[in-house]
């Protein structure tokens, strides 16, 4: 069966030597194998970052997966939110799975940097690396 295909069948069942319908309508199978496409909204403010997640064509049963900075994909909400973070660059990634199981074929990414915090020094703002 190729990509989303509709097939429609009816049966036809014998009972005591009597071909009987076994529907009127008929049966129809739908096949689902297209994956959803990750889409990522949101980034840094100071040392957190929030992430808002959603899948096209999304739905009931999306399901997403996440890692921070390279590690393995956990499950995860909609709405994702990491705080604490350290000073430097930082990569998001996402990966949406529908409710026929299919996976987004590549995770969506975001790359972000969280700027240091600023000590007061008088009239200059130096860097604080902790």
């Amino acid at each position: 069966v190729l990509d989303d295909t509709v097939i429609r069948f009816s049966a036809i069942a014998e009972i005591g030597g009597i071909d009987s319908p076994c529907s009127k309508d008929g049966v129809t199978y739908s096949e689902d194998s297209t994956p959803p496409d990750t889409r990522i909204r949101g980034g840094a403010k100071r040392r957190s970052a929030s992430f808002l997640l959603t899948a096209v064509p999304g739905g009931a049963g999306t399901r997403f997966r996440c890692s921070l900075d390279g590690g393995s994909l956990h499950g995860c909400p909609r709405r994702v939110g990491y705080h604490g973070l350290r000073p430097g660059r930082h990569r998001f990634r996402a990966l949406a799975s529908d409710a026929a199981g299919n996976s987004d074929r590549s995770p969506a990414r975001r790359s972000f940097r969280v700027l240091p915090a600023l000590a007061n020094c008088g009239k200059y703002a130096l860097p604080w690396f902790r």
